[in-house]
């Protein structure tokens, strides 16, 4: 089983940790990290009209694949896309992404929790919704575009999706892709009901769906620990050893499921103070001073690594 982690790009300013270098890395993947979901926000990339800067993705991603670690490129069209961000332009900035940067890339997503979306207010999922936007909007206007600009330069690209919040938007998706030809070559999933969110969205529901097509491999695209009652900026041990719990259950229960996406590689390192300007406030040694595996983060790995000395991993999605 792979262990990834996810990430959001961020510029080092004010209360926000340092950036990953090349020795962060490292250290993930010496404790056994082999994937990071990274995200690629079209809204930073292209702010106006004839501009084009992949610099922070960029930052992160290089050293991550210099340190051997899958990226999959998270192609998200941010909170408040541009005027000039239409279809067209999607499909264009996903095959100038392929054509660019797709010697780091492994794999491709297509956003994050479609469910939770701005636009999707009026949906047929909410209360007194009456349009099915996920056929309406996500697809036309980002999903098929973005698959088609992708596979205009590698017609082999791996594509995952659609790591939903729920089962129904999955299916939804995955009936979508279907019917419009949309090949989706690994299902994700963010199960938080088994780690304290809400009943509708344990791995068993969303296990509901996928035994319709048992074609693909599936991951666990995300899983962390803000729907602990609580829970803060950071995790605890304790929260962090339930984690690690739900990492056994789904090694257990669900064995053909080939990977974990953790929320922060901040789970697996110890925490310090970040200095006098900040009171209160810690930062991960992930990013800050020399990398420090803590004792929660190690037995978090050694799961995986029993788990992989059971099952051999595959090199494949």
């Amino acid at each position: 089983m792979r262990l990834g982690i996810c990430q959001v790009p961020y510029q080092h300013h004010g209360w926000l940790a340092p950036q990953p270098t090349l020795a962060s890395w490292q250290a993930a993947r010496k404790i056994g990290i082999t994937d990071v979901r990274l995200q690629f926000n079209l809204a930073l990339v292209s702010p106006t009209v004839n501009t084009w800067d992949t610099s922070l993705f960029e930052k992160w991603a290089r050293p991550a694949n210099d340190s051997k670690i899958r990226i999959n490129a998270n192609i998200v069209a941010g909170d408040n896309p541009p005027a000039h961000h239409t279809a067209a332009f999607r499909h264009d900035a996903a095959r100038r992404l392929a054509a660019e940067l797709g010697d780091l890339i492994d794999s491709y997503g297509l956003g994050n929790e479609p469910g939770l979306a701005p636009w999707i207010t009026d949906d047929i999922s909410r209360e007194g919704g009456t349009v099915d936007r996920i056929r309406e909007t996500y697809f036309p206007e980002f999903v098929v575009p973005v698959v088609n600009g992708i596979r205009a330069v590698n017609p082999n690209a791996i594509i995952t999706g659609f790591e939903a919040d729920g089962p129904e938007i999955q299916l939804r998706c995955m009936t979508a892709a279907k019917e419009l030809g949309i090949r989706i070559d690994v299902e994700t999933v963010h199960p938080y009901g088994d780690v304290g969110g809400g009943d509708y969205a344990t791995m068993a529901k969303f296990d509901e769906v996928y035994k319709r097509d048992l074609s693909r491999p599936r991951f666990v695209g995300e899983i962390d620990h803000q729907q602990f009652p609580g829970a803060g900026p950071a995790a605890t041990d304790e929260q962090i050893g339930r984690l690690t719990d739900f990492a056994r259950m789904i090694a257990g229960t669900y064995p053909d499921c080939r990977a974990i996406y953790f929320g922060t590689p901040e789970y697996f390192f110890t925490r310090v103070p970040a200095g006098e300007l900040l009171p209160g406030i810690t930062w991960s040694t992930w990013t800050i001073g020399e990398p420090e595996v803590s004792q929660s983060g190690r037995a978090l790995s050694r799961v995986f690594t029993a788990i992989n000395s059971r099952h051999r991993p595959s090199g494949k999605p």
